[in-house]
């Protein structure tokens, strides 16, 4: 199965996105912020990127942007729906950016797993 990394400084969310995906087989790590997440990603491959659009250091807009810099061929769902990034219009946004798919929380466990 796939390499996720998970990106996001909800812990809850991270362990729950974590408990789904590793039932299914996937190799999960988390990243509790952006920055943790582009020192990873520069030192282990990941198959799968998914990342909160609203972080505390920079947004997940930014963080799509310089990973789809570094490897345009990687999948990326952005997950929203807290605070200000909170409108479908936010995943337009991401969509424009390079995400591939957009999920708003809650999110649903049977949509992602068909992603």
């Amino acid at each position: 199965m796939g390499r996720i990394l998970i990106i996001g400084d909800d812990l809850d969310i991270r362990q729950w996105l974590r408990a789904i995906l590793e039932s299914d087989g996937h190799d999960i790590t988390g990243a509790e912020d952006e920055l943790e997440a582009i020192d990873l990603h520069k030192i282990k491959s990941f198959d799968l990127i998914i990342t909160d659009i609203m972080m505390p250091k920079k947004s997940g807009f930014e963080v799509i942007k310089e990973l789809k810099t570094s490897d345009p061929d990687l999948p990326i769902i952005v997950v929203y729906g807290g605070g200000r990034f909170k409108t479908a219009a936010h995943a337009k946004i991401a969509s424009d950016l390079g995400a591939d798919h957009a999920m708003k929380k809650p999110i649903d466990q049977a949509q992602l797993k068909k992603l």
